[in-house]
């Protein structure tokens, strides 16, 4: 039996009391308003839009960028206020609300960070595989907007790597 569990989270404060457990449920979801999304990754850059581009320019070497599905190999022209989704900020978020539970680090083989911008910047979808810790499961983070209110953050333990000992009660949401 899959488990999976849900949060939504319209500010700051409900944001901060997100928090997930992969150990007991095989998925999970936070619904993050945009505007509380966006205003957290531009923070991460002082809502300086130099200093954003300056890390898309080194981050674009280390990530797969797609842009209506052809992948981008320099910095394309991309719209100023999209400019912190197109670094590995964008997944800061997510790795916050692991955080409480697990330690988030990179698997043995490293995945690249996928970016896919659709609907000329109108909508978007980044995921990663990274690996949680001290439970030692692979997890595939996707960070998402279809151009509503929302941005979605998913969790999903991928198949094959579940442990024996696992069990499949609910997930430990502190919210």
């Amino acid at each position: 039996m899959s488990v999976h569990m849900m949060h939504v989270a319209d500010n700051h404060a409900a944001l901060s009391r997100c928090k997930v457990s992969l150990e007991t449920c095989d998925s999970a979801s936070v619904h993050v308003h945009v505007d509380v999304f966006m205003n957290d990754i531009w923070a991460s850059y002082h809502h300086d839009t130099r200093a954003a581009h300056r890390q898309m320019r080194l981050d674009v070497p280390r990530i797969v960028l797609l842009v209506d599905g052809v992948v981008v190999v320099s910095p394309p022209p991309i719209p100023m206020h999209m400019l912190p989704l197109c670094t590995q900020a964008v997944m800061g978020l997510a790795v916050q609300v692991l955080h409480e539970y697990h330690m988030v680090g990179e698997r043995s083989i490293r995945t690249p960070l996928f970016i896919h911008f659709f609907n000329h910047y109108r909508s978007f979808v980044a995921y990663k595989g990274l690996r949680t810790l001290p439970d030692d499961n692979d997890v595939r983070i996707s960070v998402g907007n279809d151009g509503d209110d929302y941005v979605c953050i998913h969790f999903e333990r991928e198949r094959g790597i579940r442990h024996e000992s696992d069990t499949h009660g609910e997930c430990a949401w502190n919210v």
